[in-house]
């Protein structure tokens, strides 16, 4: 008897666009995860078993997190991942140990180990009821002992290993900074049993890590998240679409791609919203829909990623910004303190600060291009509002006014360019 295959139903929509939630699929990140697996086999040999990820709000730190738990997990390692975003760190370490203690199967205890009993129930003189469990590692109220111990019963019962995770970095209070560190400097150190280490943290703890106490962090494999390109959005917001069953027109999932910025989480909110205004899969993404997704997509970034950045810097970091966005997104570092005119008065410490926040990047050449904090047409955006805000103090009002203009005339606009004279790309009749 033949049955007639039921067509398989086309899952919901792929696109996650939230913070820490991992994607469908992962692009442009692959060498770095191929080291922290690498390290992960053989963490005496490799440089990534200690490893501090960073990266502006949106670029990834998080899922990079997510994503070595989970090839750790597969490699049978114990999990210990944390949160520093509130004080107590050391004591959330400890108690996460003791959670995945309670996983581990009952050991047979030995003359050199510690063994800890566990009990649950009601006792009554000599009379008990309830049940026991018994480990061979010492609960201590002690980050280093606690993964010392945990380390050692995962091998003892034929694990790898312990990864440590900890998000959200640039949080920890200096203190609590100084106490990490010597902990894992001391327990990753080990040969008994490894235990491998990754953080997560915003650009801005460069500023202390200078501090001859955070020598371990200094010397963790630093990894800076890259923004993703055209190449990177096509292949995720191409495959995403297809993989949940739906289409797209090639000319329409182009300017998508070309118009998103460098953050993973705004490809994701592209995705997302080119997908439900296109009422995807029954439709084909097209261009009113990406049309209106561009739109949607720019005002969330706005509100969620930018704008937050933007009141976060000191008022020579936005007249830096502003300068090299003016001289459309790129300036030679030599030619930015007389594009600045005096407004401010050393900007070697202020471009330091900026590229230690993802907002600047600067090449062989010393050539200051936007970094992947800020796409250009998301740092065009805040300079207008900040020129409509800013006092005659600023350089935006007191010196963006007598920069030399490119002026060529734009027939079509019937406008002159508004961009500094030996711009690079096309004229602009405005700041977009």
């Amino acid at each position: 008897m033949n049955v007639e295959a039921v067509p398989e139903v086309p899952p919901a929509n792929l696109f996650t666009p939230r913070f820490g939630y991992s994607p469908h699929q992962i692009v442009g990140r692959d060498v770095l995860l191929n080291e922290l697996a690498a390290a992960l086999r053989s963490p005496r040999r490799k440089k990534h078993s200690t490893t501090l990820v960073m990266g502006p709000r949106g670029a990834g730190k998080t899922v990079m997190l997510n994503a070595v738990e989970a090839q750790a997990a597969a490699l049978g390692y114990a999990i210990v991942s944390v949160d520093a975003g509130t004080p107590g760190v050391h004591e959330r370490i400890v108690s996460r140990v003791e959670r995945v203690a309670d996983t581990l199967p009952a050991l047979t205890a030995t003359a050199e180990a510690d063994e800890v009993r566990t009990s649950s129930g009601l006792r009554l003189g000599p009379f008990r009821a309830g049940r026991e469990r018994r480990y061979v590692m010492s609960r201590k109220p002690d980050v280093r002992d606690a993964l010392e111990d945990l380390a050692d019963a995962m091998v003892a019962s034929g694990g790898a290993g312990v990864l440590i995770t900890i998000d959200e970095m640039h949080r920890v209070d200096i203190d609590e900074m100084i106490r990490l560190a010597n902990d894992l400097q001391h327990v990753s150190s080990r040969d008994e049993a490894p235990v491998v280490f990754v953080g997560a943290s915003l650009p801005d703890i460069k500023n202390v890590l200078n501090d001859d106490r955070l020598s371990f962090f200094r010397r963790c494999a630093d990894e800076d998240l890259a923004g993703l390109d055209a190449a990177d959005a096509y292949a995720f917001i191409s495959g995403t679409v297809k993989d949940a069953g739906g289409d797209y027109d090639q000319e329409a999932l182009r300017r998508l791609t070309v118009n998103v910025g460098p953050l993973p989480y705004e490809m994701q909110l592209l995705g997302d919203y080119a997908w439900r205004f296109a009422g995807a899969p029954l439709r084909p993404v097209g261009d009113e829909a990406v049309d209106m997704a561009l739109r949607a997509t720019a005002d969330e970034m706005h509100r969620k990623v930018y704008a937050p950045l933007w009141e976060r810097l000191t008022g020579d970091e936005r007249n830096v910004l502003i300068a090299v966005t003016d001289n459309d997104g790129s300036v030679a570092r030599t030619d930015l303190g007389q594009i600045l005119q005096g407004a401010v008065r050393d900007p070697d410490p202020i471009v330091r600060r900026l590229v230690h926040k993802a907002c600047l990047e600067a090449d062989e050449f010393d050539i200051l291009t936007l970094g992947p904090a800020l796409s250009l047409s998301a740092a065009r955006h805040e300079t207008r509002i900040s020129t409509s805000y800013h006092s005659g103090h600023s350089y935006v009002a007191a010196a963006a006014a007598s920069l030399p203009r490119c002026g060529k005339l734009m027939p079509r606009a019937k406008r002159r360019c508004v961009l500094r004279r030996g711009h690079r790309g096309g004229c602009r009749s405005q700041i977009k």
